[in-house]
């Protein structure tokens, strides 16, 4: 059985937190952006299993679906929105779908689907993990988006933590320690003005001493640029107080 998952998202973010959801599993993975992408390649590799967005461009996750089951692929397809209609389940199901999950998605809830599918010889019909009252009700949790941005930060993904922190902190500006990872992540991408901005707000705003003069001393070490005192004091972040 193929050990390999397709991914079916339009968005970069969501794109790159199911790929770490998948690598924690122990999966490789393949990413397409629209549903004929994802016809196209499920007809050319064998996939465990295909998490498939149900609103892409150019061909959207119901059409694909249906497309790749009239090729006579029996590969499972778990179908994922971020915000699925009433009647969203039902489609996935009569598209030719296994399973249905909503993002963002739940880690626990993720695992256990693709425990599910991953060694399934061939699909069931119409097993849906979710019901209708379910859907819609969760959003981007801060503490998903938090670990993922510092998992990427540590991993040395400093590209990938500027994404995942700075869509945490936009959700909640008050977190001034991930706010503290974004600059110094943005400073190791060489994203110098951000960095800065980043900074200046935490020295202004935040009520937190250290977590303050930690960014006040980053600040300086910009503007004399020191890079070696820098990189130092990026180092030293998780040193601050929690």
């Amino acid at each position: 059985m193929p050990k390999r998952v397709l991914i079916v998202d339009d968005s970069p973010l969501n794109q790159k937190v199911v790929a770490y959801m998948v690598e924690s599993l122990g999966l490789h993975y393949d990413v397409v952006s629209t549903g004929l992408e994802a016809v196209l390649a499920v007809g050319v590799q064998d996939y465990a299993f295909v998490l498939m967005d149900l609103r892409t461009p150019d061909m959207d996750g119901f059409a694909a679906t249906k497309s790749i089951r009239e090729s006579g692929n029996d590969v499972p397809i778990i179908g994922f929105s971020a915000y699925p209609m009433t009647d969203d389940v039902r489609r996935c199901m009569e598209a030719g779908m296994n399973d249905f999950l909503p993002k963002p998605l739940d880690k626990a809830t993720f695992e256990t689907a693709c425990a599910r599918w991953v060694g399934s010889a061939k699909p069931e019909k119409s097993v849906c993990a979710w019901g209708s009252s379910r859907l819609g009700e969760r959003t981007m949790e801060n503490g998903e988006l938090a670990s993922l941005g510092l998992s990427a930060y540590h991993s040395g993904d400093y590209t990938t933590a500027t994404e995942f922190l700075s869509a945490l902190t936009k959700q909640d500006p008050n977190l001034w320690q991930c706010r503290l990872y974004l600059a110094m992540a943005y400073f190791q991408v060489s994203h110098r003005t951000e960095a800065c901005e980043e900074l200046r707000t935490i020295t202004d705003l935040c009520p937190d001493r250290l977590i303050k003069e930690k960014a006040l001393a980053a600040l300086r070490a910009i503007n004399s640029q020191s890079h070696q005192k820098l990189e130092t004091l990026s180092s030293q972040v998780d040193k601050k107080t929690k």
